[in-house]
């Protein structure tokens, strides 16, 4: 819960609504959809530091929910989606919203003068392949390289061609950047036997297979049963392109949402001052204001803690050389193996406490079964402060008998985040710890969550 973080705003803090009006203010909610509203100071992978009645609070990103902006979508003219997005308009209230909370965000709404802004009639709509969705006010194809401008950006941007999963032309409002047509969405979906052009629009376009050749800011070239056909590209409604298979990337970060209808599936994310620069599966790193988002979603997937599963196996051994005398061994083997901790503890890893954890001593293998199958594996590896400097080891993660990662973690270094894929069907999953060193590893696995 936040409020372990964020101790409630005073009334003078609510009264000074005006004063913070000029640094953009966010509203932070967790898991259990309670929330707190102040300035972000810093965001990366993995953490979010607010400051808050000018204390500065860092939570851990597996605690959040959504970073929201408090004001509300500077473009004007825009309908309530029927479904979906709805976050692109208002930002959405948190259920368990503090009375102050409340108090500020009213008064932010109705003393910030935001400044209106009209959506342009010629923004081009792409679709990545990662699921990411981004506006441009400008785009070509040459050399199956893609050239663009995001709305409300300054600089162009490229990617392969092979990351577009579709384009729109000519997109009217930031509504239909939400909400495509129906029979585009239809349309839309992945295809193995080429490229398809639609020429017309929402409610009368014809679809034709081939190849796409390139695209200039008057002219899109089409190779149709051999013949290069030049349309003009204020014709074009859109392009659905040719789509192969490929191997199953890791589940995003989060979703970022731009107040412009860009909509990230990002990998990495970094705030740096006022700038937050992220970055999608598909490559693509964008620097954009802070203020200009709208919503961070750290997804709301279905999850299970590993440590709720069936513990099924745990070995454990010293790294001692045998040379050791039986009695002093055996002394060993008992003192380190009590405080091997196979069941859940708090532990605190580069000063963050985490309420779910294990710790792995010695020489360890413990094997998880599960109840499910799952998608993919997260969770924080590292040695606990209390531990530092002075351990080394190597760490493992096998499912099935496979290995899906190894890791060699020090003392003297940071904790990692990590997320590995699962196996199709995969029952099982094996931690294994091996010291560096004849000391024993002390390695600590915080909250590892299972994801549908």
């Amino acid at each position: 819960m936040l409020t372990r973080y964020f101790p409630l705003f005073s009334v003078l803090f609510v009264l000074g609504a005006f004063t913070l009006a000029a640094e953009s203010q966010f509203e932070i909610v967790d898991s259990n959809e309670q929330s707190v509203v102040g300035t972000i100071t810093a965001l990366d992978n993995t953490q979010v530091i607010v400051d808050a009645q000018g204390t500065s609070h860092t939570i851990p990103l597996e605690k959040l929910s959504k970073i929201q902006n408090v004001l509300p979508n500077p473009y004007d003219g825009v309908p309530v989606p029927a479904t979906g997005d709805q976050h692109l308009l208002r930002p959405m209230p948190s259920t368990q919203r503090g009375a102050n909370e409340r108090r500020l965000i009213a008064s932010l709404l109705k003393n910030e003068q935001t400044t209106q802004k009209s959506f342009p009639n010629n923004v081009v709509a792409l679709e990545l392949k990662d699921g990411s969705r981004l506006t441009a006010s400008s785009f070509t194809v040459a050399k199956n390289q893609v050239v663009f401008r995001l709305l409300d950006q300054p600089d162009d941007s490229s990617l392969p061609l092979n990351t577009l999963s579709a384009v729109r032309f000519s997109v009217r409002s930031l509504s239909e950047v939400v909400n495509p047509p129906a029979d585009w969405q239809r349309l839309a979906v992945p295809n193995v036997e080429g490229d398809r052009l639609v020429v017309g629009n929402p409610e009368s376009f014809d679809v034709y297979a081939g190849i796409l050749n390139e695209i200039t800011a008057e002219t899109v070239s089409f190779t149709v049963d051999g013949e290069v056909i030049p349309v003009p590209r204020r014709r074009a409604f859109g392009l659905v392109f040719h789509q192969e298979s490929s191997p199953a990337s890791a589940p995003p970060l989060g979703t970022l949402s731009l107040w412009t209808g860009t909509k990230g599936m990002i990998s990495d994310i970094r705030l740096n001052g006022k700038e937050l620069t992220w970055q999608t599966a598909s490559g693509l790193t964008v620097v954009v204001p802070l203020e200009m988002v709208d919503e961070i979603d750290f997804g709301s997937k279905r999850t299970a803690s590993l440590l709720d599963c069936e513990l099924v196996r745990s070995e454990f051994s010293l790294p001692f050389d045998s040379d050791i005398p039986p009695t002093q061994l055996h002394f060993l083997q008992t003192f380190y193996e009590s405080r091997t901790k196979n069941s859940s503890h708090e532990a605190i890893l580069d000063g963050v406490v985490y309420g779910r954890s294990i710790t792995l001593r010695g020489k360890t293998s413990l094997e998880y079964i599960l109840p499910k199958p799952f998608v993919s594996l997260k969770a924080v590896i590292g040695v606990e402060d209390q531990f530092r400097p002075n351990v080394s080891a190597t760490f493992q993660i096998l499912a099935n008998a496979q290995v899906l990662g190894t890791w060699e973690l020090r003392g003297d270094s940071a904790s990692e985040r990590i997320q590995v894929n699962l196996p199709q069907n995969c029952r099982t999953i094996t931690f294994v710890a091996e010291p560096l060193s004849n000391l024993p590893a002390v390695l600590t696995i915080a909250e590892p969550k299972l994801l549908e």
